[in-house]
């Protein structure tokens, strides 16, 4: 999904054309542009669905493929709609019997567990945080009970270990990072302690990110060396902090992706120039690798001064960024051994506002 005004990063199907779906537009309306794909590149953009929401922040598709969640800056604050690979975006299910009471703001988050059994929202007020129950056929279920020991600020990313037994957020305020153990049964569990070196600063809304395996960690922030991570385990929580890389990032990163293997980091932002995106080799023993060199044939409108979006498809062989000038968004070949490749034409019908927030529908059409 691509949203107008945030950003964000994540992946595709396996075999044959998925979705594509991008939230454009001004003044936070929505006005989506959603594409099928295939390996030839962009295929035919959906019709505009009809939807009821304003102030759309984030985005996110359900695992299943079947929902497509919002988070927005007007009551109820949260959302979700049905989605068909046929028709699109399809009636808006239900909201839950217990909103948040505050918005998010514009550097929210919303995400699923790896299961799809659990919808996690960031809110404006204490605890900062909102999960529910979900099930894509009947929506929103109960309200998960707040965590015991409740976050400081706002949580501005939040993702889930890919075992589902652990979640993890950016944070608005120190400590920048926090962590809790989870089950979808129960909730939210205890808290794991803070982690040493947290040198990060004000993170953007997608800067959180687990590696495939879940034995990493990676946040980005504002200032300082503009990413951290650390070593991580579900049960333990965080390990010992992996050094910088050797080529810094030299500015705030907005989104973090690595790639299916976990041979690789992307940073949606991360270089103060353009393309606005940054990639590292990476292992989890030793942490950031070589920096990638950057892509060429690169449509410098995209990006205007904003950093873009980047995201994989489920693959692993094609990159997508985002940006805030036409074409708004641009595909590449990728692999972990090169890094970028070939650009893919741009699509025959290009959006029409902004693009810096992408998600993949994972299920094949």
């Amino acid at each position: 999904m691509l949203h107008h005004g945030r950003r964000g990063i994540l992946g595709k199907p396996a075999s044959a054309e998925t979705e594509a779906v991008a939230y454009l537009g001004t003044g936070f309306q929505l006005a989506p542009a959603v594409y099928k794909w295939s390996a030839s590149g962009f295929g035919t953009k959906y019709a505009n669905p009809v939807i009821d929401a304003v102030g759309v922040l984030q985005c996110k598709f359900s695992p299943d493929g079947k929902a497509l969640a919002i988070l927005t800056d007007t009551f109820p604050y949260i959302g979700a709609y049905a989605f068909d690979a046929v028709t699109g975006l399809g009636a808006r299910y239900a909201d839950p019997a217990t909103s948040p009471p505050v918005a998010a703001g514009g550097d929210g988050c919303v995400t699923f567990s790896p299961a799809g059994d659990a919808i996690f929202f960031s809110q404006g007020g204490t605890p900062f945080i909102a999960a529910y129950a979900w099930n894509s056929t009947t929506g929103f279920g109960s309200k998960y009970a707040n965590p015991i020991t409740a976050l400081g600020s706002r949580a501005t990313g939040i993702r889930v270990s890919p075992d589902g037994t652990a979640i993890a957020m950016a944070c608005s305020s120190s400590p920048r990072v926090a962590a809790y153990q989870w089950n979808s049964i129960t909730g939210f569990g205890t808290k794991f302690a803070n982690p040493v070196d947290d040198n990060t600063s004000g993170p953007q809304n997608n800067t959180t990110a687990f590696s495939p395996a879940g034995d990493a960690l990676v946040v980005g922030g504002q200032s300082g060396a503009f990413a951290d991570a650390w070593k991580f385990n579900s049960a333990t929580g965080f390990g010992t902090k992996y050094a910088n890389p050797s080529v810094a990032l030299n500015t705030r990163p907005y989104n973090i992706t690595f790639s299916l293997s976990g041979n690789a980091i992307i940073f949606g932002g991360g270089s103060a120039g353009n393309p606005y995106i940054a990639a590292y080799q990476w292992t989890s023993a030793t942490g950031f690798g070589t920096r990638y060199a950057n892509p060429t044939n690169v449509d410098s409108g995209t990006y205007g001064s904003f950093v873009p979006c980047a995201v994989l498809n489920a693959l692993g062989d094609t990159i997508f960024f985002g940006g805030r000038a036409t074409p708004f968004i641009n595909a590449y070949q990728w692999s972990d051994a090169t890094g970028f490749g070939t650009k893919y034409a741009n699509p025959t019908s290009l959006p029409t506002s902004n693009a810096l927030s992408i998600d993949f529908r994972k299920i094949p059409i």
